[in-house]
This record gives structure tokens, sequence and C-alpha cells, in this order.
């Protein structure tokens, strides 16, 4: 019976890797298919999807950016550098990530980082936000600079004006000395695919196990 039960587990956990390998390719798909749309105009449409080439035209809020920390660049430690946007004709701002910026040798004093004036047209996919990590409360330091997140409802709520559920991620050449460069999306389908082989592999030896011990156990003792 242990035998049974341990194959069961084992040939379920290989369907889940499966099904995750599925759901990466469809995720691939997916972002291949929202990358090859046009560029979808913020400042005149509400239908915000995942992954979507998107141009705004605006302004940055210079008081309104952050230093995204534990950003890792070819090896270097650093921030990401996100500005709060405000849409022209549009209440709703959106999160802009404008770039990688290298950090200090001193951990403890943030790099000097000017936020552009004027108006600008940008672009950029539309992506989720970095979640909060599982050891931090559920609290966020409302004039702190330094972030490991940001909660975009809780900024939404003390600046007292809608913000977009989506960061724009910028296309494009840098015009402040950031590096824009994102890694691109590993779907992995290959090493899901490895994984469900090795979970069919213990179940197949979970069942030769079982029958060989059903056959053990029904073989004639042998005669003095």
């Amino acid at each position: 019976m242990i035998g049974l039960f341990v194959g069961g587990v084992c040939c379920g956990f290989g369907f889940w890797q499966l099904d995750r390998a599925e759901e990466k390719t469809l995720l691939a798909e997916r972002i291949k298919t929202m990358s090859d749309l046009p560029a979808l105009p913020l400042n005149s449409s509400n239908n915000l999807e995942k992954f979507r080439i998107a141009q705004a035209v605006g302004r940055y809020l210079p008081s309104e950016t952050f230093y995204l920390d534990n950003m890792i660049y070819k090896g270097r430690p650093g921030y990401h550098i996100i500005s709060l946007f405000e849409l022209d004709g549009k209440k709703e701002l959106i999160l802009v990530n404008r770039g990688w910026l290298a950090g200090l040798a001193d951990r403890s004093v943030l790099p000097k980082m000017e936020t552009p004036s004027g108006e600008r047209t940008l672009k950029g996919s539309l992506v989720s936000p970095r979640t909060r990590p599982f050891f931090m409360g559920d609290g966020e330091p409302h004039k702190q600079k330094l972030r490991l997140y940001i909660n975009i409802e809780q900024l939404s709520k003390r600046i007292s004006r809608p913000v977009s559920p989506y960061v724009m991620q910028l296309q494009g050449d840098s015009e402040d000395g950031l590096i824009i460069s994102w890694p691109k999306f590993d779907s992995k389908v290959s090493m899901h695919i490895g994984y469900a082989i090795q979970w069919f592999a213990f179940t197949l030896f979970a069942l030769i196990m079982v029958i060989y011990s059903c056959f053990k156990k029904k073989r004639p003792a042998l005669q003095d």
C-alpha cells in the first residue's frame, strides 16, 4: 500500500510539471502576441493588458521617485528607478521603471538621480509590480525613497489619485544615464518536462517495487 501511495504522489507531481510546462508555453505565446500589437495609447485607453506595449504622454512627478533595491545587473548591485508619471488628460497616474542605476560603495548613501522635467512621450511594456516580500509587514514607509517594493494601493491613497496596477518598463535609449536592459522571459519548458520525466520514473520504480513485493509474498516456500 505504501508503494502505491508513493507512486500515486510521484505521478501527480509529474502531471503537475506537465501542466506548468503548458502554462509557461501559453505565457510565452501571450508575451509574443502582446509585443507584436501596436502601442496602446494610455492617455485615451482604459483597457490595459499585461505585457502590452504602451505609449504615454505627460510628465514625471519629481517628488514621487523611488529606488527599488536589490537589483543586479551583470553581477553589480544597484537599483531600479521608479517614478510616477502623470498622463495628460487623465487623473490616473502610472509608475514608470526608468532603468537600472549602479549603487555606491557605501550602501547607506543613495546615488543621486535627477527626474526629467517637462512633457515627455514614453513607450514601454506593462508588467506587474514587484510583490511584497513574505518577511515584510503590510506597512509602507511613505517618506522613504529606498523600497523593496511599492504598494500601489497605499501610494494611491496617500496622493489621493488613482494609480495604474501595472508598471511601465521603459523602452528605447535612456536620456538620464540609466541602463535600460530588461531580461527576456525564459519559459523553461524543457526544465518542467525534465522534472516530469523524473517524477514518472519514480512512479515506475514504485510500481515495480509493488509488483515485486506481491510476487515475493505469493511465491511458495521451498520444501526440505
